[in-house]
């Protein structure tokens, strides 16, 4: 929603572009970095969004992002990227005194940061002790949200030796994910069909890119139909539910209060893929089998999984 209050589309891409814009102009060159801060704030806006049953603010998207970076560590890049958008970092927060309950600490940390729910419990939790036993009684919000980053640093919730590699270390590479799978599975990860993205140890979520188009292109040439593109659908799920559920595992070992987070199983380069392997066919007909897809990925990976999983399709 914009500043007029109309509703418009969230634009991921051009979120993602601005802030490896902003991660470059400070020197880290790491793309994934910028993928996984913006893949987090997409989470975050569509749970807000079905929450709240209304689209959360443009003003409060970019007010996210800043303190998303913040958080993870990167205020340099927050105060960049605010220098992009022309935006405060600091706007968002509440400069009045106000009695620190228990309650109040954990509903602003829940609009304040993507947190899993078990890691929500034990920040609010580690924060209203540390105001009990300094006896605060009225603090900002700004106060309680700078003591919650310092807790995602330093407290129990993250692994000790995970935290000590950096502001935003993997757990794993795609290596030792492909040496875990199953043959099938690891077949369609070879060809580029699917894709564990980095699992990090600040806001950890576990999610994997699937591309359609290059599942297809393995086919050995077959002639693609529309069958044979939703016979091709079926089996790449499947993989998709057992490297997220690897993942999810390795997740759970590493940093249990992280685990309950929902799951993403990303569909890139979908439309435009449909679009030119299809473009013989009426619009109609595309948009018939697009809509074919999209249930058949519902059905197949949604409501299959065991674990909460978000489903976009790009």
């Amino acid at each position: 929603m914009d500043a007029q209050g109309r509703k418009q589309s969230f634009d991921a891409d051009q979120l993602r572009r601005d802030l490896r814009q902003a991660f470059r102009t400070v020197g880290v060159t790491e793309d994934w970095l910028a993928e996984h801060i913006a893949l987090t704030v997409e989470e975050r806006i569509r749970s807000a969004n079905d929450e709240q049953h209304c689209p959360m603010a443009s003003t409060a998207v970019d007010k996210l992002v800043c303190t998303v970076l913040g958080a993870a560590g990167y205020n340099d890049v927050a105060s960049e990227f605010s220098r992009i958008r022309d935006i405060d970092p600091l706007s968002h927060y509440r400069e009045n005194m106000q009695p620190c309950s228990p309650e109040r600490i954990s509903a602003l940390l829940r609009r304040s940061f993507p947190l899993a729910d078990a890691q929500l419990q034990a920040i609010s939790s580690q924060c209203a002790d540390i105001l009990r036993q300094h006896a605060f009684s009225l603090v900002s919000d700004r106060f309680i949200c700078e003591l919650a980053i310092h807790v995602i640093h330093r407290g129990p919730t993250q692994a000790a030796d995970a935290a000590s590699q950096g502001p935003a270390a993997v757990l794993a590479d795609s290596a030792a994910w492909r040496a875990r799978v199953s043959p099938a599975t690891g077949a369609f990860m070879d060809s580029a069909a699917l894709r564990p993205l980095p699992l990090s140890t600040i806001f950890p979520r576990v999610r994997v890119a699937v591309d359609i188009a290059s599942a297809c292109a393995a086919q050995d040439g077959a002639w693609l139909s529309e069958l044979s593109l939703l016979s091709t659908a079926r089996p790449l799920c499947s993989a998709a539910l057992e490297l997220l559920a690897i993942m999810r595992g390795e997740l759970q070992a590493q940093l249990p209060n992280c685990a309950d987070a929902p799951s993403h199983a990303i569909f890139t380069g979908c439309k435009s893929f449909l679009e030119s392997a299809f473009s013989t066919s009426k619009r109609r007909d595309r948009l018939v089998l697009a809509q074919d897809l999209q249930e058949l990925l519902q059905a197949a990976l949604v409501r299959k999984a065991p674990f909460p999983l978000l489903l976009t399709v790009r």
